[in-house]
């Protein structure tokens, strides 16, 4: 399970490789990896390149971490996350969220394909998800007391 460790690694290869440190980091649901095409002065790493970084498995998931500028912000934009019904643990599926932190990140933006029963919604409808249930046994926002971290 990673932990402190393993993200200051994948900070430690990341960092002097970035032009500059992200603002924001955005985290991509299933095909939307279409966004990095977006990111000005992108710089691109396989997600398999980078220590410690899960691989996804899923769909839609190209497995691709992007850093450059959108919209003029410096941003981190994860193409490819990991989902505790890969079978990988909560510390797994946060990994990439406690390296954006690491790395200066202060804003988070997910996105994902969701459903819904309401029927005023089509394929396609931005919509702000404001609160969830928390259905998994395990607690994606759980994590050990770290100075860096929330």
């Amino acid at each position: 399970m990673p932990g402190a460790a393993e993200v200051r690694e994948a900070v430690g290869y990341l960092a002097p490789r970035l032009s500059e440190p992200p603002r924001a980091a955005i985290i991509l649901g299933s095909g939307l990896s279409a966004v990095t095409q977006n990111v000005e002065h992108a710089q691109s790493f396989p997600a398999a390149g980078i220590p410690h970084w899960p691989a996804s498995s899923a769909v839609g998931h190209p497995g691709r971490i992007v850093f450059g500028r959108l919209a003029g912000t410096p941003v981190m934009v994860v193409a490819g996350r990991v989902h505790l019904y890969e079978g990988y643990t909560a510390a797994e599926v946060m990994f990439g969220v406690r390296v954006a932190a690491r790395l200066g990140a202060q804003v988070l933006l997910a996105t994902n394909a969701a459903g819904a029963i309401n029927q005023d919604y089509s394929p396609g409808d931005l919509v702000l998800i404001s609160d969830h249930i928390t259905l998994p046994v395990q607690m994606p926002l759980t994590w050990p007391q770290d100075p860096f971290c929330c």
